[in-house]
């Protein structure tokens, strides 16, 4: 039995912990928040527990099945027919919402040429079929979807969902991870007319504390409000974490928290490891979250296209898990040194409203609360190439591991790559 520390708390860093208990390893888990989760983190909402950033569940998540079913949660996990929307402005300057999504709407959405849907529409459906996705890794995204869809495909349909995301990090991105997203989407359907999202009840807290339970009752320790500051190794060998008691020695340790932070917890890494470390770029999220008296719209996510709103999209909650109120999420991400992520709660919240009284003046005046949660590294920027730019799961010290989000590469970050994650770790120290 040895003795191994888990940095993070997030569904990776405990899918990791379990596994390692399993194993019939002494796990102590260190997690710098109060909570479970990292991004899946949940809050109470004046009573309603929500997650602070937005998470659903695809029909291709297979790891996740795996894990819900060694948990006894399976029956948890429910299935619903979700719809996709397109707010943005037509040929006459006046903006709004088209149904999106299914190959019906797109034969109807006449502000876009018909040729330029076609291709669209081709490409989504042969992104589908993919499988081997390494080869798109060396190709820019704009160049492959150019290629599939032409100037005006990839100018009205994706131009501004990149440059809303990642600002002057837009291009360029590698193929390959924008090829695993629509993929990923594309296979959660029932058929061609109708996509199924998944969500758990009571949220992805219900999985994190069950996990976390199990970790304790096998002998494991979660520890909260409980930071690594420093990972300790001495000849070239992993020998503890420092933390706020001092030292604590192990002999092995797997990190999970965001790449970026991981450069300060070792500052002192072996040279062509924390070089590749220090390439990983992240794009902050300042992610609002509006509880409404009526429904925005019918769609559990909404595309947006204005000049002047900085969010790409929007998503609403409540349309994918049944509740007595509408839960609206706003996402602003942005890169971190971008000035508009300086801007104060207010000022969010306000861009927040506004894009909300554009699609629905008469909902958006329902607002009952808002709230406002930022992640400084949300979202792993992929360039092409970014396969062979990622730091290996295996630092150069000996008993020491890393891996955050940007290792799902060239799936996107979800729960279910994070379980997957976490159980290669694990299976690699143990």
């Amino acid at each position: 039995m040895s003795r191994i520390a888990v940095i993070g708390a997030g569904p990776m860093g405990l899918a990791c912990a379990y596994q390692f208990v399993r194993q019939g390893h002494a796990v102590t888990v260190f997690e710098a928040d109060d909570r479970l989760g990292g991004m899946s983190a949940s809050f109470d909402f004046d009573g309603v527990l929500l997650e602070r950033y937005y998470h659903f569940i695809n029909l291709p998540d297979t790891h996740l099945f795996d894990l819900l079913r060694e948990l006894g949660l399976e029956d948890t996990l429910r299935w619903v027919p979700t719809k996709m929307g397109f707010f943005r402005r037509g040929k006459d300057g006046k903006a709004r919402l088209h149904p999106y999504g299914n190959p019906l709407a797109l034969l109807r959405f006449s502000d876009i040429p018909l040729f330029t849907r076609l291709r669209y529409g081709l490409h989504v459906l042969a992104c589908k079929h993919l499988k081997d996705l390494s080869p798109l890794d060396a190709v820019s995204a704009k160049d492959w979807i150019t290629r599939w869809e032409g100037p005006a495909g990839y100018d009205l349909f994706w131009r501004f969902l990149f440059e809303k995301k990642f600002f002057e990090l837009a291009d360029p991105l590698s193929a390959a991870w924008i090829a695993s997203r629509v993929r990923r989407v594309a296979k959660s359907r029932k058929s061609l007319m109708e996509e199924r999202l998944g969500y758990l009840e009571g949220g992805s807290q219900s999985l994190l504390d069950v996990l976390a339970g199990r970790i304790r009752e096998m002998g494991g320790d979660v520890r909260l409000s409980c930071p690594a500051r420093r990972l300790v190794h001495a000849g070239g060998r992993l020998t503890g974490v420092e933390w706020s008691e001092g030292v604590e020695a192990f002999d092995a340790a797997v990190s999970t928290v965001p790449l970026p932070l991981l450069d300060g917890l070792l500052p002192d890494s072996p040279p062509a490891y924390g070089e590749k470390l220090r390439q990983c770029r992240n794009v902050g999220c300042a992610c609002a979250l509006f509880r409404l008296g009526r429904p925005l719209t019918d769609n559990f996510w909404v595309n947006v296209d204005v000049d002047g709103w900085d969010a790409p999209g929007v998503i609403e909650y409540s349309n994918l898990r049944p509740m007595d109120r509408s839960y609206v999420y706003v996402p602003f991400y942005m890169p971190q040194d971008h000035p508009k992520w300086a801007a104060d709660t207010a000022t969010l919240l306000a861009k927040g409203r506004e894009i909300l009284a554009g699609i629905n003046p008469a909902a958006a005046a329902t607002e009952e609360a808002a709230r406002l949660f930022r992640y400084t590294y949300a979202q792993p920027v992929c360039p092409p190439r970014f396969q062979a730019q990622l730091p290996p799961y295996a630092t150069g010290i000996d008993g020491l591991y890393a891996a955050d989000t940007a290792h799902a590469f060239p799936e996107d970050r979800s729960i279910n790559e994070s379980v997957r994650i976490g159980r290669e770790l694990a299976d690699l120290v143990g």
